[in-house]
């Protein structure tokens, strides 16, 4: 068993390469090990994701073009819709606020907290999110803890590799958590591995949070858990996540490109 070797957390920087066919027998343990090392190793990437989360009842879909660098910190969005032409740029070298760029009205760059509210409204995910490895991480948590809930299979398609994995979880369900010490919404939700956006949602008649306040927050991310790999560079191309009240979120990956060249400008206003 391979699984005592992937409970991993930030990002390591692990060098293997991998060819997209491949004839050994492999397993749910040896792909989600590949994933973590290959997708923690993406240190500069551009991609498009197609984007589509549930905001309150409504389902909200986007789709933006991606530049990435992991370390330091930097990343350019590039809205294609809705709001095509509007830009996110964000480098921590610089501030530790990102510029919104819009292409219309009202034309000023406005500088604004990557976790504060205006750039989190209607976005169950921070920049910080942005890539892989929030997802991985938290596929390997949960396979870790749940492994007998996860399905695998292995499909070849004009010479290309995909993995199909997915889970399903009983019991999905809001409980009481008292805030701790120096604990905020986020750290509570990294902490236990589950929906940031949802423990918002739940709460929301709560304007801010206390220690020794009790709030809901979800017992775990999700009930149903939908995901494809890209057998040749062990990264998501297709994640979709269901909670209790059905289709909660999903992401489409493509255009992927793997240590691409930036310049000075790339993130840059």
């Amino acid at each position: 068993m391979l699984k005592h070797l992937i409970y991993l957390f930030g990002i390591l920087i692990i060098q293997s390469g991998f060819t997209s066919l491949r004839t050994e027998d492999e397993s749910l343990d040896s792909v989600i090990l590949k994933m973590m090392e290959e997708t923690q190793n993406l240190s500069k990437l551009t991609f498009q994701i197609k984007n589509c989360e549930r905001i309150g009842s409504e389902m909200k879909c986007g789709k933006q073009q991606v530049s990435l660098l992991t370390k330091p910190f930097k990343c350019h969005i590039n809205m294609l819709y809705p709001d095509k032409g509007n830009q996110i740029i964000y480098n921590e070298e610089v501030s530790k606020k990102a510029t919104y760029i819009p292409k219309g009205f009202p034309y000023i760059n406005v500088e604004l907290s990557p976790l504060g509210s205006q750039m989190r409204k209607n976005n169950h995910h921070s920049i910080y999110e942005l890539g892989f490895v929030f997802f991985t991480q938290l596929i390997n948590h949960y396979y870790l803890k749940h492994e007998s809930s996860f399905t695998f299979r292995k499909t070849i398609t004009e010479k290309k590799i995909e993995y199909q994995i997915s889970s399903t979880l009983k019991g999905f369900k809001y409980v009481k958590h008292v805030v701790l010490k120096g604990e905020t919404v986020r750290t509570i939700a990294k902490k236990k591995f589950v929906s940031e956006y949802l423990i918002l949602e739940k709460n929301k008649e709560l304007s801010s949070y206390q220690v020794g306040d009790t709030i809901l927050i979800p017992n775990q991310y999700y009930q149903k858990l939908n995901v494809v790999v890209e057998g040749e560079n062990y990264t998501p191309k297709f994640i979709e996540v269901y909670d209790d009240k059905g289709l909660l979120e999903k992401y489409e990956f493509s255009e992927l490109n793997i240590n691409p060249v930036f310049t000075e400008q790339t993130f840059k206003e």
